[in-house]
Protein backbone atom coordinates (compact mmCIF):
# COMPACT_ATOMS: atom_id res chain seq x y z
CA UNK A 1 0.00 0.00 0.00
CA UNK A 2 1.51 2.95 -1.09
CA UNK A 3 2.41 5.86 1.11
CA UNK A 4 0.05 9.04 1.22
CA UNK A 5 2.09 11.74 0.16
CA UNK A 6 2.05 14.95 2.22
CA UNK A 7 0.91 18.36 0.89
CA UNK A 8 3.71 20.30 -0.97
CA UNK A 9 2.75 23.19 1.17
CA UNK A 10 3.29 20.87 4.54
CA UNK A 11 6.64 19.90 2.90
CA UNK A 12 7.57 23.27 2.50
CA UNK A 13 8.23 24.85 5.96
CA UNK A 14 10.21 21.61 6.58
CA UNK A 15 12.48 22.78 3.59
CA UNK A 16 12.91 26.08 4.90
CA UNK A 17 14.19 25.12 8.32
CA UNK A 18 16.59 22.69 6.59
CA UNK A 19 17.95 24.98 4.40
CA UNK A 20 18.67 28.28 6.64
CA UNK A 21 20.00 25.56 9.09
CA UNK A 22 23.15 25.18 6.28
CA UNK A 23 22.93 28.50 5.45
CA UNK A 24 23.82 29.53 8.63
CA UNK A 25 26.56 26.33 8.51
CA UNK A 26 28.16 27.72 5.78
CA UNK A 27 28.07 31.07 6.78
CA UNK A 28 29.62 30.17 10.05
CA UNK A 29 32.89 28.35 8.09
CA UNK A 30 32.88 31.00 5.80
CA UNK A 31 33.23 33.90 8.71
CA UNK A 32 35.86 31.63 10.49
CA UNK A 33 37.56 31.05 7.37
CA UNK A 34 38.30 34.56 6.48
CA UNK A 35 38.50 35.50 10.36
CA UNK A 36 41.63 32.65 9.78
CA UNK A 37 42.87 34.00 6.68
CA UNK A 38 43.26 37.76 8.30
CA UNK A 39 44.12 36.22 11.33
CA UNK A 40 47.07 34.06 9.45
CA UNK A 41 47.73 37.69 7.46
CA UNK A 42 48.50 39.96 10.36
CA UNK A 43 50.69 37.25 12.21
CA UNK A 44 52.53 36.93 8.51
CA UNK A 45 52.98 41.08 8.35
CA UNK A 46 53.97 41.21 12.11
CA UNK A 47 55.54 38.42 13.48
CA UNK A 48 59.43 39.90 12.53
CA UNK A 49 58.73 43.38 13.39
CA UNK A 50 55.47 42.91 16.21
CA UNK A 51 55.19 39.82 17.52
CA UNK A 52 53.27 40.53 20.11
CA UNK A 53 50.19 41.76 17.68
CA UNK A 54 50.58 38.25 15.71
CA UNK A 55 49.98 36.29 18.66
CA UNK A 56 47.39 38.01 19.75
CA UNK A 57 45.35 36.69 16.19
CA UNK A 58 47.76 33.36 16.27
CA UNK A 59 48.84 32.36 19.42
CA UNK A 60 50.94 29.40 18.11
CA UNK A 61 52.83 31.22 15.63
CA UNK A 62 56.36 29.69 15.60
CA UNK A 63 58.14 32.73 14.63
CA UNK A 64 56.39 35.91 16.60
CA UNK A 65 56.99 33.12 19.46
CA UNK A 66 60.81 32.92 19.11
CA UNK A 67 60.36 37.10 18.13
CA UNK A 68 59.38 37.33 21.21
CA UNK A 69 62.07 35.46 22.72
CA UNK A 70 64.39 37.34 21.48
CA UNK A 71 63.38 40.70 21.93
CA UNK A 72 63.43 39.59 25.99
CA UNK A 73 66.57 38.04 25.84
CA UNK A 74 67.85 41.06 24.13
CA UNK A 75 66.56 43.40 27.12
CA UNK A 76 68.30 41.81 29.28
CA UNK A 77 71.12 39.53 27.95
CA UNK A 78 72.94 39.12 30.83
CA UNK A 79 70.45 37.63 33.17
CA UNK A 80 67.24 36.92 30.45
CA UNK A 81 64.23 35.99 32.22
CA UNK A 82 62.31 32.76 31.99
CA UNK A 83 60.05 33.63 30.05
CA UNK A 84 62.47 33.13 27.36
CA UNK A 85 62.86 29.54 27.53
CA UNK A 86 59.73 28.72 27.85
CA UNK A 87 58.56 31.11 25.06
CA UNK A 88 61.57 28.84 23.01
CA UNK A 89 59.95 25.65 24.12
CA UNK A 90 56.38 26.76 23.10
CA UNK A 91 57.79 27.67 19.86
CA UNK A 92 59.19 24.09 19.21
CA UNK A 93 56.07 22.77 19.90
CA UNK A 94 54.42 24.36 17.23
CA UNK A 95 57.34 23.97 14.75
CA UNK A 96 59.81 21.75 15.72
CA UNK A 97 62.59 22.64 13.18
CA UNK A 98 63.03 26.03 14.85
CA UNK A 99 66.69 26.89 14.90
CA UNK A 100 66.05 30.17 16.15
CA UNK A 101 64.40 28.88 19.31
CA UNK A 102 67.34 26.22 19.66
CA UNK A 103 69.48 28.71 19.77
CA UNK A 104 67.84 30.72 22.20
CA UNK A 105 67.11 27.18 24.17
CA UNK A 106 71.08 27.02 24.06
CA UNK A 107 71.68 30.98 25.16
CA UNK A 108 69.47 30.54 28.05
CA UNK A 109 70.94 27.09 28.98
CA UNK A 110 73.67 28.77 31.75
CA UNK A 111 70.84 30.80 33.22
CA UNK A 112 68.73 27.18 33.70
CA UNK A 113 71.28 25.48 35.25
CA UNK A 114 72.48 23.53 32.42
CA UNK A 115 76.06 22.82 31.42
CA UNK A 116 78.09 24.68 28.74
CA UNK A 117 77.65 21.47 26.57
CA UNK A 118 74.31 21.22 26.94
CA UNK A 119 74.08 24.81 25.67
CA UNK A 120 76.91 24.32 22.98
CA UNK A 121 74.40 20.82 21.73
CA UNK A 122 71.47 23.13 21.24
CA UNK A 123 73.35 26.08 19.43
CA UNK A 124 75.06 23.17 17.34
CA UNK A 125 71.68 21.53 16.09
CA UNK A 126 70.15 25.42 15.33
CA UNK A 127 73.29 25.80 12.57
CA UNK A 128 73.11 22.36 12.00
CA UNK A 129 69.62 22.98 10.78
CA UNK A 130 69.95 26.35 9.12
CA UNK A 131 73.09 27.82 8.13
CA UNK A 132 71.27 31.25 8.38
CA UNK A 133 71.16 31.77 11.82
CA UNK A 134 73.63 34.40 12.57
CA UNK A 135 73.17 34.18 16.01
CA UNK A 136 73.85 30.15 16.41
CA UNK A 137 77.30 30.86 14.20
CA UNK A 138 78.03 33.85 15.66
CA UNK A 139 77.72 31.65 19.03
CA UNK A 140 80.02 29.06 17.65
CA UNK A 141 82.54 32.07 16.43
CA UNK A 142 83.05 33.37 20.06
CA UNK A 143 82.65 29.45 21.57
CA UNK A 144 85.96 28.58 18.69
CA UNK A 145 87.82 31.43 19.55
CA UNK A 146 87.47 31.17 23.35
CA UNK A 147 88.86 27.73 23.13
CA UNK A 148 91.71 28.61 20.91
CA UNK A 149 90.40 26.43 17.85
CA UNK A 150 90.95 28.89 14.95
CA UNK A 151 90.05 26.85 11.86
CA UNK A 152 86.59 26.50 13.47
CA UNK A 153 86.70 30.50 14.29
CA UNK A 154 87.63 31.04 10.56
CA UNK A 155 84.71 28.60 9.18
CA UNK A 156 81.57 29.71 11.33
CA UNK A 157 82.92 33.36 10.06
CA UNK A 158 82.94 32.39 6.95
CA UNK A 159 79.22 30.76 6.21
CA UNK A 160 77.75 33.82 8.67
CA UNK A 161 79.73 36.09 5.98
CA UNK A 162 78.29 33.72 3.23
CA UNK A 163 74.87 33.83 4.92
CA UNK A 164 74.68 37.33 6.28
CA UNK A 165 77.10 39.73 4.43
CA UNK A 166 75.95 42.85 6.59
CA UNK A 167 77.79 41.05 8.97
CA UNK A 168 80.96 42.66 8.04
CA UNK A 169 80.74 45.68 9.68
CA UNK A 170 81.30 43.53 12.84
CA UNK A 171 83.06 40.59 11.85
CA UNK A 172 85.87 42.75 9.29
CA UNK A 173 87.43 44.71 12.67
CA UNK A 174 88.15 41.59 14.39
CA UNK A 175 89.06 39.45 10.88
CA UNK A 176 91.81 42.58 10.63
CA UNK A 177 93.20 42.39 14.08
CA UNK A 178 94.65 38.62 13.09
CA UNK A 179 96.77 39.84 10.39
CA UNK A 180 99.98 39.61 12.48
CA UNK A 181 99.66 36.42 13.68
CA UNK A 182 101.32 34.22 11.39
CA UNK A 183 99.13 31.10 12.18
CA UNK A 184 95.99 33.19 11.21
CA UNK A 185 97.34 34.14 8.00
CA UNK A 186 98.60 30.92 7.00
CA UNK A 187 94.79 29.59 7.22
CA UNK A 188 93.46 32.78 5.46
CA UNK A 189 95.65 32.15 2.57
CA UNK A 190 93.24 28.82 2.09
CA UNK A 191 89.93 30.81 1.70
CA UNK A 192 92.14 33.24 -0.76
CA UNK A 193 92.98 30.59 -2.98
CA UNK A 194 88.83 30.53 -4.16
CA UNK A 195 87.31 33.41 -2.71
CA UNK A 196 83.93 34.02 -1.81
CA UNK A 197 83.02 37.45 -2.23
CA UNK A 198 83.44 38.54 1.13
CA UNK A 199 87.16 38.00 0.70
CA UNK A 200 87.65 40.02 -1.41
CA UNK A 201 85.53 42.71 -0.10
CA UNK A 202 87.47 41.90 3.11
CA UNK A 203 91.19 42.47 1.54
CA UNK A 204 89.72 45.75 0.20
CA UNK A 205 88.52 46.79 3.90
CA UNK A 206 92.00 45.79 4.97
CA UNK A 207 94.15 47.44 2.42
CA UNK A 208 92.11 50.58 3.49
CA UNK A 209 91.99 50.26 7.38
CA UNK A 210 95.01 48.12 8.47
CA UNK A 211 97.61 50.69 10.77
CA UNK A 212 100.15 47.58 9.95
CA UNK A 213 101.17 47.70 6.65
CA UNK A 214 104.00 45.22 6.79
CA UNK A 215 101.49 42.53 8.19
CA UNK A 216 99.64 43.00 5.10
CA UNK A 217 102.22 43.03 2.79
CA UNK A 218 103.20 39.74 4.12
CA UNK A 219 99.68 38.13 3.59
CA UNK A 220 99.78 39.29 0.11
CA UNK A 221 102.96 37.87 -0.29
CA UNK A 222 102.54 34.55 1.19
CA UNK A 223 99.56 34.10 -0.94
CA UNK A 224 101.56 34.76 -3.62
CA UNK A 225 99.68 37.78 -4.37
CA UNK A 226 95.64 38.92 -4.26
CA UNK A 227 93.38 36.61 -5.71
CA UNK A 228 92.67 36.60 -9.11
CA UNK A 229 89.62 38.73 -9.46
CA UNK A 230 88.62 41.43 -11.07
CA UNK A 231 88.95 43.92 -7.81
CA UNK A 232 92.77 42.62 -7.26
CA UNK A 233 94.31 45.11 -9.26
CA UNK A 234 93.05 47.94 -7.79
CA UNK A 235 93.56 46.56 -4.46
CA UNK A 236 97.09 46.57 -5.12
CA UNK A 237 97.16 49.95 -6.74
CA UNK A 238 95.74 51.12 -3.57
CA UNK A 239 98.47 48.86 -1.25
CA UNK A 240 101.01 50.57 -2.98
CA UNK A 241 100.27 54.06 -2.81
CA UNK A 242 99.74 53.40 1.04
CA UNK A 243 103.36 52.19 1.05
CA UNK A 244 104.70 54.96 -0.88
CA UNK A 245 102.80 57.25 1.74
CA UNK A 246 104.16 55.37 4.57
CA UNK A 247 107.98 55.54 3.40
CA UNK A 248 108.25 51.81 2.90
CA UNK A 249 109.55 50.94 -0.42
CA UNK A 250 110.77 47.32 -0.16
CA UNK A 251 107.64 46.13 0.72
CA UNK A 252 105.94 47.94 -2.67
CA UNK A 253 108.25 46.89 -4.82
CA UNK A 254 107.94 43.06 -3.60
CA UNK A 255 103.66 43.65 -3.73
CA UNK A 256 103.90 45.27 -7.28
CA UNK A 257 106.22 42.13 -8.64
CA UNK A 258 103.28 39.78 -7.62
CA UNK A 259 100.87 41.48 -10.12
CA UNK A 260 100.25 40.21 -13.31
CA UNK A 261 101.97 41.76 -15.66
CA UNK A 262 104.42 42.94 -13.75
CA UNK A 263 108.49 43.32 -15.19
CA UNK A 264 111.46 43.63 -12.78
CA UNK A 265 113.24 45.76 -14.93
CA UNK A 266 110.19 47.95 -14.42
CA UNK A 267 111.50 50.50 -11.48
CA UNK A 268 114.82 50.98 -13.66
CA UNK A 269 113.29 51.76 -16.99
CA UNK A 270 111.82 55.43 -17.65
CA UNK A 271 110.33 54.54 -20.44
CA UNK A 272 107.03 54.69 -21.46
CA UNK A 273 104.67 51.51 -21.29
CA UNK A 274 101.76 50.38 -23.01
CA UNK A 275 100.70 49.92 -18.99
CA UNK A 276 101.53 53.65 -18.51
CA UNK A 277 98.33 54.55 -20.62
CA UNK A 278 95.49 53.49 -18.05
CA UNK A 279 97.98 53.32 -15.46
CA UNK A 280 97.49 49.17 -15.17
CA UNK A 281 100.56 49.57 -12.33
CA UNK A 282 99.67 53.11 -10.42
CA UNK A 283 102.60 54.31 -9.18
CA UNK A 284 104.92 52.27 -10.45
CA UNK A 285 104.80 53.68 -13.87
CA UNK A 286 103.94 57.15 -15.21
CA UNK A 287 101.55 59.42 -12.81
CA UNK A 288 100.09 62.53 -14.52
CA UNK A 289 98.88 65.24 -12.75
CA UNK A 290 95.65 67.01 -14.72
CA UNK A 291 93.81 70.09 -13.75
CA UNK A 292 92.67 73.14 -15.47
CA UNK A 293 95.96 74.77 -15.95
CA UNK A 294 98.19 71.86 -16.42
CA UNK A 295 98.08 68.58 -17.16
CA UNK A 296 99.77 65.28 -18.99
CA UNK A 297 98.81 62.22 -20.07
CA UNK A 298 100.45 58.96 -21.65
CA UNK A 299 98.56 58.35 -24.62
CA UNK A 300 99.25 56.06 -27.77
CA UNK A 301 101.55 57.14 -29.95
CA UNK A 302 100.34 59.26 -33.24
CA UNK A 303 103.28 58.13 -35.03
CA UNK A 304 104.50 54.58 -33.66
CA UNK A 305 104.08 51.77 -31.82
CA UNK A 306 105.17 53.22 -28.61
CA UNK A 307 103.13 55.36 -25.92
CA UNK A 308 104.05 59.00 -25.88
CA UNK A 309 103.65 61.80 -22.99
CA UNK A 310 101.41 64.79 -23.88
CA UNK A 311 101.28 67.91 -21.50
CA UNK A 312 99.79 71.32 -21.52
CA UNK A 313 100.08 74.24 -19.18
CA UNK A 314 98.14 77.39 -19.46
CA UNK A 315 100.36 80.85 -18.99
CA UNK A 316 101.76 82.36 -15.72
CA UNK A 317 101.42 78.33 -14.66
CA UNK A 318 104.52 76.51 -13.26
CA UNK A 319 104.18 73.20 -12.09
CA UNK A 320 104.72 68.98 -11.75
CA UNK A 321 102.76 67.34 -14.76
CA UNK A 322 104.43 64.20 -14.37
CA UNK A 323 106.43 61.34 -12.18
CA UNK A 324 107.75 58.27 -12.28
CA UNK A 325 109.20 55.85 -9.39
CA UNK A 326 112.40 54.59 -9.79
CA UNK A 327 114.80 52.69 -7.53
CA UNK A 328 118.23 53.06 -8.98
CA UNK A 329 121.66 52.34 -7.35
CA UNK A 330 123.76 55.62 -6.51
CA UNK A 331 126.10 56.71 -9.22
CA UNK A 332 125.57 58.86 -12.19
CA UNK A 333 123.41 57.87 -14.82
CA UNK A 334 122.59 59.38 -18.75
CA UNK A 335 119.04 60.95 -19.14
CA UNK A 336 117.77 61.12 -22.87
CA UNK A 337 114.68 62.69 -24.22
CA UNK A 338 112.95 62.80 -26.99
CA UNK A 339 110.65 65.53 -27.50
CA UNK A 340 108.05 64.90 -30.68
CA UNK A 341 106.51 68.37 -30.94
CA UNK A 342 106.46 71.41 -28.77
CA UNK A 343 105.13 75.17 -29.01
CA UNK A 344 106.40 77.31 -25.99
CA UNK A 345 104.85 80.90 -24.67
CA UNK A 346 107.59 83.50 -23.62
CA UNK A 347 109.79 81.92 -20.59
CA UNK A 348 107.95 78.51 -20.91
CA UNK A 349 109.78 74.97 -20.99
CA UNK A 350 110.75 71.65 -19.24
CA UNK A 351 112.53 70.62 -17.03
CA UNK A 352 113.48 66.78 -15.21
CA UNK A 353 113.61 67.30 -11.49
CA UNK A 354 115.16 64.57 -8.95
CA UNK A 355 113.53 63.84 -5.79
CA UNK A 356 114.49 62.04 -2.74
CA UNK A 357 110.99 60.54 -0.92
CA UNK A 358 113.27 58.95 1.90
CA UNK A 359 115.74 61.70 3.01
CA UNK A 360 114.78 63.36 6.09
CA UNK A 361 115.00 67.31 5.17
CA UNK A 362 113.56 66.01 1.59
CA UNK A 363 114.58 68.20 -1.24
CA UNK A 364 116.09 67.85 -4.88
CA UNK A 365 119.18 67.48 -5.13
CA UNK A 366 119.39 67.47 -8.89
CA UNK A 367 117.37 69.48 -11.83
CA UNK A 368 118.07 69.36 -15.49
CA UNK A 369 116.36 71.60 -18.16
CA UNK A 370 115.27 70.42 -21.40
CA UNK A 371 116.80 71.93 -24.73
CA UNK A 372 115.58 71.08 -28.39
CA UNK A 373 114.40 68.32 -29.86
CA UNK A 374 116.95 65.87 -28.25
CA UNK A 375 118.11 66.36 -24.79
CA UNK A 376 120.94 64.34 -22.80
CA UNK A 377 121.96 65.13 -19.55
CA UNK A 378 123.44 63.42 -16.68
CA UNK A 379 121.53 62.38 -13.63
CA UNK A 380 123.39 61.70 -10.15
CA UNK A 381 122.05 59.49 -7.83
CA UNK A 382 123.15 60.25 -4.49
CA UNK A 383 124.15 57.26 -2.11
CA UNK A 384 121.93 58.88 0.01
CA UNK A 385 118.67 58.77 -2.34
CA UNK A 386 118.22 54.44 -2.71
CA UNK A 387 114.57 55.61 -3.48
CA UNK A 388 113.86 58.41 -6.43
CA UNK A 389 111.25 59.87 -8.36
CA UNK A 390 112.14 61.74 -11.30
CA UNK A 391 109.56 64.67 -12.18
CA UNK A 392 108.68 66.27 -15.12
CA UNK A 393 108.08 69.95 -14.45
CA UNK A 394 106.56 72.74 -17.30
CA UNK A 395 105.78 76.10 -17.35
CA UNK A 396 103.57 77.94 -19.37
CA UNK A 397 105.76 81.17 -19.59
CA UNK A 398 105.33 84.44 -18.22
CA UNK A 399 102.19 86.96 -19.13
CA UNK A 400 98.37 86.21 -20.19
CA UNK A 401 98.58 84.57 -23.35
CA UNK A 402 101.17 81.38 -24.40
CA UNK A 403 101.52 78.35 -22.80
CA UNK A 404 102.93 75.46 -23.24
CA UNK A 405 101.74 72.29 -25.49
CA UNK A 406 104.39 69.46 -25.99
CA UNK A 407 104.89 65.26 -26.60
CA UNK A 408 107.75 63.52 -25.45
CA UNK A 409 108.27 60.66 -27.42
CA UNK A 410 111.07 58.98 -25.00
CA UNK A 411 112.51 58.77 -22.31
CA UNK A 412 115.87 56.49 -21.80
CA UNK A 413 117.70 55.96 -18.81
CA UNK A 414 121.44 54.21 -18.87
CA UNK A 415 124.61 53.95 -16.22
CA UNK A 416 127.66 56.51 -17.68
CA UNK A 417 129.67 54.76 -20.21
CA UNK A 418 126.98 52.84 -21.28
CA UNK A 419 124.25 53.37 -23.59
CA UNK A 420 120.77 51.46 -24.24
Amino acid sequence: MRRKQKPFAQVLPALKSIGLARLALILVVALLGAYLSFAFAVAGVTRNKNPAIALKFIPWEGVALTKQADQLFLANVKNPPKAVTALARESLRWQALNPSALRLLGYTSPQNGDQAQGARHFIELAARLSRREPGAQLWLVQRAAADGELPQALSHIDVLLKTRPSSSAALFPILLQGLPDPGFRKLFRDYMRKPSPWVGNFLSYAVGNTADLQSMVKLIVEANGFPDYGASPGQARHLMDRLDKAGQYEALRRVYLLMPGAKTTRLQNPEFDKSDVDEQFGIVGWQSFDGPDAGAAVIDGKNSAKPQLTLYVSASTTRRVASRLLILNPGPYTLSTTIEEAEYGAGGGMSWQLRCPTREAGGHPWSGKLVGKESSMVLPIPADCPVQFLDLMASGGQGQVGGLDATISNVKLSPVGRTQ
